[in-house]
């Protein structure tokens, strides 16, 4: 995955992490995979992708510290 899939990848998991409260990845990567193919390009895109995931845990983490304190 390049650095933009990567990008667009977590991007639309925050999306859906905040319209439905839980994220699907496969699916997410799979809609980039059907629009642009070249995304996933070598085993670099495995690394990337876990990187992406941990970064959602992150935000995900940070966005449920937000809403606890309203």
């Amino acid at each position: 995955m390049t650095g933009c899939g990567v990008l667009c990848a977590v991007y639309n998991a925050i999306q859906q992490l905040q319209q439905d409260e839980e994220v699907d990845m496969f699916t997410i990567v799979r809609q980039l995979l059907v629009r642009n193919p070249e995304l996933i390009t070598s085993l670099v895109g495995g690394v990337l992708f876990r990187i992406g995931v941990n970064t959602l845990k992150f935000v995900k983490l940070v966005l449920n510290s937000c809403l606890l304190e309203y």
